[in-house]
């Protein structure tokens, strides 16, 4: 804002204060958002304050940097409700932090010279921490956390959300002040005066007997990108609101805390939406939404605090934001807190599948309305049905080419109802790591016969050596087997196979050795599968041949044969996330022959026998395989 424009504003109603010259105890009403500046934010506001200072050669003749006004209202005791401005106030009081913090550091490095008879000016020296307090009324401790942030730790400052943003806010102004002086871009003697008298916020009073929670909304709404749920906390704790006493809002406060705190925990999060976590400022948005109805393709932004406020006003226009009006949100808040703790798991599994596939919670949540538990249940039930209709085919006739999403369905809910149905409550699908896998989520081929489209010569490096040290125990399973003359064959390839190596390695022309990769590919396939996988081109796309992978992982593996991808998938560290079934699948586990060749492949007992346990698992959810259903499915197709 510039000089010419404070000048053309009503002057009767405002003056400028430096942040120096600040001695007054802003209190931070209930009813407004917590300090939710971001590093970013805070490293920016320091960019431009430095570049205000290199404008003008000397400090003496720097121009005031005017903020946005700041709006308070005079309490009984002399102190200030600050109805705006607490991001900037609080802002500022931590860069003074920083730079308090800095003065220390500064001030060792003046007496260790000092020993040595090197002349040192402390550039901190006259630095003043600024005389102003900033309280939440939420937060009794608020005060001391802020005054001294430079020892508290991360773990202290996770107990809230606005310490959490406290504390971050302030490490940011320590690393952009120790980085622009590794730079020697910053003159800190200059920055501190700038800051304690340059730095001029407009100061505007609203008069005695002001509606406070009017003004509030006529400067937020639109203007400040408050979140719905700090408005809807306005309805329920703002000053004119009778229907409450002080300790029923500090109840509600310590509820909200709880909520947003519950709501932090990453699992508890991936039950109840796929959407980013970062995608809320506060975590609570989202409760608020689902009890509003919110739908996803909302346009208003004040959707949810619009319904809010209709829903708490009486026929009147009277707000009617009560203790029990707020017993009402918590409860079903609660509702959504049972269904994630459920010792059964059965609530935790059939949700978490449902938005995990798409289906959108505030349908679920509406659905609890006007069923009792039981109807509750079938209603999931049948909600799961859709999202695997077959349309009257069989589960073997599916195919990858044209029901992939359907199969990928499938196979999640098969691989979410095995754990279910396995008995054991402590284990459970973590939808957390199923919607942060790396590149999302795609359909492997178990069995892969070939390696087509391998063209470049790392590709081929890859592929020959995951392969030889499955050739050398196939190898000696032939030994015992005696097979002799297979042995002879198998031991040919593998030398072919370290030489092709060498040779890339020392000329890595891939013109030159592309037909021989594809000979060496060819041989391979001849030997491995020898007398085995005749029908491979008419199960290789079929259910029975698919498995749940994340796309990264499918990348890497997706020509490799059987007992490769095995060694790969079993071996994965704890940072990716390979599902359950699809482990069970590598393991083999759905095969109870004892066909000890078969280890190395994908063989059709395996197949049968898999699909056969989808269909075992899903029974509840798949069409009963009868003779009519049969005869249908000849007789539409």
């Amino acid at each position: 804002m510039s000089e010419t424009e404070i000048k053309t504003m009503n002057e009767k109603s405002l003056r400028t204060r430096s942040a120096g010259s600040l001695n007054e105890i802003f209190h931070i009403p209930d009813f407004q958002r917590g300090y939710r500046w971001r590093r970013e934010e805070v490293k920016t506001l320091l960019d431009d304050l430095n570049s205000h200072l290199k404008n003008h050669s000397y400090i003496d003749n720097l121009s005031p940097y005017y903020l946005q006004p700041i709006v308070v209202f005079e309490r009984e005791d002399g102190s200030y409700n600050l109805i705006d401005g607490q991001q900037r106030l609080t802002t500022l009081f931590l860069i003074n932090m920083a730079l308090q913090k800095r003065k220390e550091v500064e001030e060792k490095i003046s007496e260790t010279l000092a020993q040595q008879d090197i002349p040192y000016n402390n550039p901190l020296e006259d630095l003043k921490p600024l005389a102003y307090s900033v309280i939440y009324d939420t937060r009794t401790d608020s005060e001391d956390f802020l005054k001294n942030i430079s020892d508290k730790t991360i773990d202290e400052a996770g107990k809230f959300p606005d310490f959490l943003y406290m504390w971050h806010a302030y490490q940011a102004a320590k690393e952009w002040i120790d980085q622009h002086l590794k730079k020697k871009d910053i003159n800190l003697h200059n920055l501190a005066s700038l800051l304690e008298d340059k730095v001029k916020l407009i100061w505007y009073e609203l008069p005695k007997g002001g509606d406070q929670w009017k003004k509030f909304s006529d400067l937020n709404i639109g203007k400040i990108p408050l979140t719905n749920s700090e408005l809807i906390k306005a309805l329920f704790l703002r000053d004119d609101n009778n229907l409450m006493e002080e300790h029923e809002k500090t109840t509600v406060v310590q509820q909200w805390d709880d909520m947003e705190r519950e709501l932090g925990d990453k699992d508890f999060w991936s039950f109840l939406t796929n959407e980013e976590p970062e995608k809320y400022d506060t975590k609570i948005d989202l409760i608020f939404d689902i009890i509003a109805n919110k739908s996803p393709d909302e346009y208003d932004d004040y959707f949810t605090f619009i319904q809010f406020d209709k829903k708490l006003k009486g026929e009147d226009g009277r707000n009617i934001a009560g203790k029990d009006r707020w017993d009402e949100v918590y409860l079903q808040y609660l509702r959504l807190r049972d269904w994630y703790e459920a010792e059964d798991n059965e609530y935790y599994h059939k949700i978490g599948y449902l938005v995990a596939a798409g289906k959108n919670l505030q349908e679920i949540f509406n659905a609890t309305v006007t069923k009792d538990q039981k109807q509750f249940r079938k209603y999931l039930d049948d909600e799961i049905k859709n999202t695997i209709n077959l349309n009257g085919r069989k589960l073997e006739e599916l195919s990858y080419a044209n029901d992939y999403s359907l199969i990928t369905r499938i196979l999640l809910l098969f691989n979410v109802m095995t754990l279910q149905k396995g008995g054991d409550r402590s284990r459970r699908y973590s939808f957390r790591r199923h919607k942060r896998v790396k590149g999302g989520w795609s359909l492997e081929h178990i069995h892969a016969q070939n390696s087509r489209g391998l063209t470049k010569g790392k590709e081929w490096n890859a592929w020959i050596s995951a392969h030889i040290p499955v050739l050398n125990r196939f190898r000696d399973f032939n030994i015992l087997a005696g097979n002799k003359d297979k042995v002879v064959n198998i031991e040919e390839i593998i030398k072919r196979m370290k030489d092709f190596l060498t040779d890339l390695a020392e000329n890595p022309k891939e013109g030159q050795l592309s037909a021989r990769f594809d000979q060496i590919n060819e041989d391979f396939s001849k030997i491995y599968y020898d007398g085995i996988d005749t029908d491979y081109d008419e199960y290789k796309d079929s259910i029975a041949n698919l498995a749940l992978l994340g796309r990264d992982d499918n990348a890497a593996l997706n020509n490799a044969v059987f007992s490769v991808k095995r060694d790969k998938i079993l071996n994965r560290s704890e940072e990716g996330f390979v599902p359950f079934c699809t482990r069970e699948v590598f393991l083999k586990a759905y095969n109870e022959s004892d066909e000890n060749e078969q280890f190395f492949f994908w063989s059709e007992t395996d197949r049968k026998n898999y699909l056969e346990k989808i269909k075992n698992v899903l029974e509840d959810y798949l069409p009963k395989e009868t003779e009519e259903n049969d005869e249908k499915y000849l007789y539409e197709n």
